[in-house]
Formats: C-alpha cells, structure tokens, sequence
C-alpha cells in the first residue's frame, strides 16, 4: 500500500510469470497487470512502497529438479511510477529459501534471505538498498550449521536501521529467539538470544516498530503445560532491555503477529486451541512497559479438531491514526486443508478492525461453500483505507473464483 497516495499494489506468481497490478485510489480502478519476470518460478514474493511512492517487488528461485541454476537466488525490481518496472536484479546467486523485504519510507529497504553455502546448510545473509543500488553482505548474519528455516522476521525504521528476528537453535535442537541490528550498507551487529529459556522452546516470534522508533519484539516461550507471551524492546543507546517482560500466560501462541502505534501500545494477535482443542483467533492489547488488557477471542466457535488441521493465519496492519485491522481465515466446516480425501470444506476469510476503543464485530469478508481461502495478506495506509488479499483453493469445487488471487477493500 502506498502510504500517501493509497494505491494498492497486488503481486502475484503464475506458473513461470511474476505480476503485479495497481488500483489507482484517485480514479477507483484496477490499471493494467504488469509482468515482472517470465524465467522460472518466483516463490515468496514481496512487495513494498515508500514515502515517495517508489514501489519495490522481490522473490526468490531455489533448487528444482531440471531447474536453472544461473536463476537460483533473490531477484528484485523496483518502479518509480507503479507503471514502468526496471529489469530483474539479480541479489545472489545460489539456492534461496526464504526471503523477507522491508521499505522504509526515506527510499532504503532491505532484504533477508537465507542461502545454501554446503549441504544442507543455509546460513542468513542480508542486502541493502540505499537508494541508486544493492549491496549485500558476504558474512552470513548467522550461521547455525543447520538445514532448517529459520522463520524470519524484518522490520525497518524510517532511516533505513534494519531489525531481523529469526531461529537459533543449539546443539540439542531446542530453539531459541534470536535479533540482529542491521544498519548502514553492511553493518551487522552480533547476534543476542532474546528469550530466557533453560527449558522447553519458543512457539513463535514477530517484531513491531512505530515512527518514534520504539522497537518491540515479542514472542511465546513454551514448558512443561503453557506458553507465556514475552517481549523485549530495543534502545540504540542500550541495546536490547536487560530482562523480558511476561504479558499473559496462555495455552499455545501460533502465527503471532504484532503491531504498534504511536503511544507505545502494542496489539498481538495469534492462533490458539480454547475449549474442545478448538482453533480460534485471539487478540491482546498493552502499553509496552504498562498494562494489559484481558484476552479478547475474536472468534470462539472454530470447528478445527486440533493443531494440525488449520492455521488461522491472522494479519495485522495499522493507520496513522492507530486504528487496526485484523484478518484471518476461519474454517466453516472440513478436515485437513491438505487433504485430498475430503469430500466438502469451506474456509472463509473474516475481518475486524479496532477503533473507538473496542473490536468491531467480526465480518465473513469471503465465504463460498467447498472453496478454501488461502494466504490472506493484509496492508493499510495512513489514512486507514485497507486491502486484504488472499488466494481461493478447492479440490471439489468448481467456482469460477477458483486458483485466482482476490482482492477486499476496508474503506
């Protein structure tokens, strides 16, 4: 979403083709599809727009049986118009599997990604835009001897300071949170573990930053029988706060993300089982070094059976004037998404939103019956117009909707 102007940019891939297409909030249209890329297949696509209205787009190609190796790696480009898009850069070279783009709004941005150096060994690399050209690091920001994703987080400050969360795992395989400050070109600082744990793991993790530069990571330490939401907020002066500080203790914490407005007060919002191992989409709200307030369920009738049959995938985005928006995806009825066996199931995309004090009451932004609503992402500008995208699946259905990206507008 563009801050200012309030165009929306959706991207999307399409067999061997990247796209992406605008709606132009001046004259309330939809403007032509732009083809990105037509070599190979882009994964993990991203999408950003700064203060200026300059929009950048990314993905990445890793290993695939009779694959190109020359396209393996993160490619990238940039438009000053939303209309004429330059040719792809290419950031690395090299199996890529998994990315993270951040724009902030003086022009810079940054990309995290993790690359295969070895076998089975995918170390975190980072890269830097400072306006003209990209710059990425040749030392790995962390280096875990370890095959596995790493479940990235990145956020940007209005300069360009980067802040990255990501898994760091010790020689048992128990994992922990880890930070890492990005600054200037190639400024990396050393990795800090952020949680507090002897025992046990970490659920999940997101970071969260306002325009006054107040960063909050928060994540869920998980023991013996609960989860306990933590957080731990960033000063350049001091660095990481000494100690974390414990906001609720709850059963579980999956896809936890987080946002945070201009006085400091924090919105979460996560994936959790309450009665019956029911899923459900929770939210919680507090000041960052103040009070809480109580738990509140968007949603309490989930009809999912256990944690391995749905993710909830909620979204969060904010306003400039601290409103947010909240979207998921609810299950109506249905086993397993993966799963080719059943026979009917319907996943609907709900939407709420925070202002005035309260949650609005809920509302089925999409619902077709037999069709899965898949993906959902979620942006806002400044001025509080939102878009929500998400992807429609079936195995049994026949909708016309389906295998397409659709589009719903807040307004």
């Amino acid at each position: 979403m563009d801050p200012n102007s309030q165009d929306a940019y959706v991207g999307w891939t399409e067999s061997s083709t990247v796209k992406v297409k605008r709606w132009n909030f001046k004259t309330q249209s939809w403007e032509a599809t732009k083809t990105l890329e037509t070599r190979g297949s882009g994964n993990g696509l991203a999408l950003g727009v700064d203060g200026k209205g300059n929009v950048f787009a990314a993905w990445y190609q890793n290993s695939a049986t009779g694959s190109d190796e020359t396209l393996f790696g993160v490619w990238t480009t940039t438009s000053a118009d939303g209309v004429a898009w330059s040719p792809p850069y290419h950031i690395n070279a090299g199996s890529t599997w998994e990315m993270k783009l951040a724009v902030a709004s003086n022009g810079t941005a940054r990309i995290l990604y993790s690359m295969r150096t070895t076998t089975n060994v995918d170390p975190l690399f980072s890269a830097y835009y400072d306006g003209l050209t990209w710059t990425s690091n040749s030392a790995p920001i962390y280096d875990p001897k370890d095959p596995y994703g790493f479940n990235t987080r990145l956020i940007v400050n209005a300069s360009g300071d980067g802040y990255a969360l990501f898994d760091m795992k010790d020689s048992g395989g128990s994992t922990s949170v880890g930070a890492a400050v990005l600054t200037g070109k190639t400024g990396v600082s050393t990795p800090v573990v952020l949680d507090e744990l002897t025992t046990g793991g970490v659920w999940d993790r997101d970071i969260a930053l306002n325009k006054k530069g107040t960063v909050v990571a928060v994540w869920g330490e998980y023991g013996n029988s609960s989860t306990i939401l933590k957080s731990k907020t960033y000063n350049p002066a001091n660095g990481w706060s000494a100690s974390a500080t414990s906001i609720a203790s709850i059963d579980y914490a999956g896809s936890l993300v987080a946002v945070l407005d201009e006085s400091d007060t924090l919105t979460l919002a996560w994936r959790q089982t309450l009665a019956s191992n029911k899923y459900n989409t929770l939210t919680l709200r507090g000041k960052v070094n103040g009070a809480w307030d109580e738990v509140v369920p968007l949603e309490t009738d989930n009809t999912a059976g256990d944690l391995g049959k749905e993710d909830s995938a909620p979204q969060l985005a904010i306003d400039g004037s601290g409103n947010v928006l909240v979207a998921w995806r609810k299950e109506i009825n249905g086993p397993d998404v993966d799963s080719d066996s059943a026979n009917t199931k319907t996943y609907a995309i709900y939407g709420s939103a925070y202002r005035d004090g309260a949650w609005q009451t809920p509302v089925s932004i999409y619902q077709k019956d037999g069709v899965v609503g898949r993906y959902p992402s979620l942006s806002v500008s400044e001025k509080g117009f939102g878009v929500v995208t998400f992807y429609a699946w079936s195995n049994t259905s026949t909708d016309p909707d389906l295998y397409n990206a659709l589009v719903a507008f807040y307004r």
